[in-house]
């Protein structure tokens, strides 16, 4: 972690996004692949992954993706659970779940939620309860994430080394 003034010092985006760029690159069978298999259990359920597939990776929105997934300062409600902790498809216990941040509720959050996130990476420094929560809010999303098992494409993209390449720790 590196100090600065007594402040933690901002993630470079340029290099988040570079990376993680070049980690959905070398994914992208994988998540066709997860595609096509939820496609074969329901329609709807498909629906939801191409959402997003499109949505979130595909789009001009990485840099705010990215900040959700290290667990930038966005709403505290989206962060843990609606955007980054829906399991799809509740109606049905039997079926496979996934986690997905694909959801109205996401959608109709998102300007908020992508605002948030890149003015909190955007800051120069942070205080120490700032980074504090950052990180309690990442870790908190990895333990969800490492108790999904299945889908193992959609999880490796939401745990992308990004953030350990780009120094943050």
């Amino acid at each position: 972690m590196l100090v600065c003034s007594g402040a933690f010092a901002a993630p470079d985006i340029d290099c988040l996004v570079q990376h993680y760029n070049r980690y959905i690159d070398q994914h992208n069978d994988a998540f066709l692949h997860a595609a096509a298999e939820l496609e074969q259990r329901s329609p709807d359920d498909y629906e939801l992954l191409s959402d997003f597939i499109d949505y979130q990776i595909r789009s001009n929105t990485l840099k705010a993706y990215v900040a959700g997934y290290l667990g930038a300062k966005a709403p505290r409600q989206l962060l843990l659970n609606e955007a980054l902790a829906k399991v799809v498809p509740p109606h049905d216990q039997g079926a496979p779940h996934a986690i997905m941040m694909s959801d109205s509720t996401y959608r109709d959050s998102f300007p908020e939620w992508e605002s948030q996130s890149r003015q909190f990476l955007q800051k120069k420094s942070y205080s120490e309860q700032e980074w504090g929560e950052f990180v309690q809010a990442r870790n908190v999303l990895n333990r969800l994430l490492s108790t999904t098992p299945q889908y193992p494409a959609v999880i490796a993209a939401y745990r992308t080394p990004a953030g350990e390449i780009c120094n943050i720790r």
